[in-house]
């Protein structure tokens, strides 16, 4: 039968939506002629709904719109393919974390001294997927009141410590 593989938004370890593409790739001598997607691992019959038809050809990549199911967590997605001979192909399968929660909220503190300002922070955490582990903070400053996002303000750190100092500010 055909060797295929099916990657889940070309192969990221997370998503934060449910819309998803499939990369699908197979290859078979006689021809690939279909492919099955699936959430379960059972193997389907070559007769059973939900094969697409795809025109036969020894070498077949495709890109398909999919949605994984709703919920944090571990997503699993299975493909198989068939031939012109009507064999299938192994089981094909990938994996994706859906991430849609934000991370939590911690505290930041600071403390005022002469010229400068310290903050430290603690707290911040992200159940699912994790803070990131490079640049996992940054510290954004703006003259005019808050800024509206770290785009908007003058970016004064970025990196993975929990304190920075703010130097070269006039008391008042």
């Amino acid at each position: 039968g055909p060797t295929g593989s099916v990657l889940i938004n070309a192969n990221a370890s997370y998503a934060t939506s449910t819309a998803a593409t499939l990369g699908l790739t197979a290859s078979d001598p006689a021809g690939v002629t279909g492919y099955y997607i699936s959430t379960s691992a059972t193997v389907p019959v070559a007769t059973a709904t939900g094969w697409a038809a795809v025109t036969s050809t020894p070498s077949y990549t495709g890109s398909v719109p999919y949605t994984l199911s709703s919920g944090d967590g571990t997503k699993t997605v299975y493909a198989w393919y068939k031939d012109a001979a009507g064999k299938n192909s192994a089981t094909a399968s990938d994996s994706i974390v859906l991430d849609q929660t934000s991370p939590t909220n911690g505290s930041v503190t600071a403390t005022a001294g002469t010229g400068q300002v310290t903050l430290s922070w603690s707290g911040f955490a992200d159940a699912m997927s994790g803070l990131a582990t490079v640049n996992t903070y940054r510290v954004v400053f703006s003259t005019g009141g808050l800024p509206s996002s770290c785009a908007t303000g003058t970016q004064l750190f970025v990196g993975t410590a929990t304190g920075y100092t703010h130097t070269g500010l006039t008391g008042g």
